[in-house]
């Protein structure tokens, strides 16, 4: 029989930990702590990557052939977009420039053809702020810019405020 105590929480483990806010942890206790924070770490990244799969799996449902490019920009091209597409002199945390002006546009396209039909831009850094300032989690506010940008990938624009966000709150409903 082996003797068994929680005195290994106190003492140096003597192990280097690859990545987590301490690499050299000075008690078992804190190794334990940095194991829990890369869990959950890669537990929301998890489910940030499922989401954003799932988004694109129900827009792909329109056509096997329809395609939205996704691409993740920094503060700096976030302003340099919005400025160049829409003559706004500020970072947002997303931008869509789509490619046609409606869904009844994007039926009409000859569904055997590969369409690109809109190009979604997201600045993480401002999301991340976002979801702090308006007292959400990181993913709850990634799957609102996601609906976001895929509304106004079909047509829907702010010129229609009131449609464009209760659209929004039907969709988040069911996520």
């Amino acid at each position: 029989n082996l003797p068994f105590s929680w005195r290994f929480l106190g003492s140096t483990p003597g192990i280097q930990v690859s990545e987590g806010f301490v690499t050299y942890p000075e008690s078992g206790l804190q190794a334990l702590q940095i194991g829990m924070a890369n869990m959950l770490r890669i537990t929301v990244s998890g489910i940030f990557f499922a989401t954003i799969l799932g988004t694109i799996m129900g827009i792909a449902r329109l056509s096997k052939n329809f395609i939205v490019g996704f691409h993740s920009v920094n503060e700096e091209e976030s302003k340099k977009l919005n400025f160049d597409s829409f003559n706004k002199n500020n970072p947002t945390d997303v931008i869509t420039l789509p490619l046609y002006n409606s869904l009844q546009d994007i039926q009409n396209l000859n569904q055997s053809n590969e369409e690109v039909i809109s190009d979604i831009f997201i600045c993480r850094k401002i999301i991340k702020s976002n979801s702090l300032s308006y007292g959400k989690n990181l993913i709850e506010e990634m799957q609102l810019i996601l609906i976001h940008g895929l509304l106004h990938s079909i047509g829907y624009t702010h010129d229609e405020e009131k449609k464009l966000r209760t659209l929004e709150e039907t969709i988040m409903k069911k996520v």
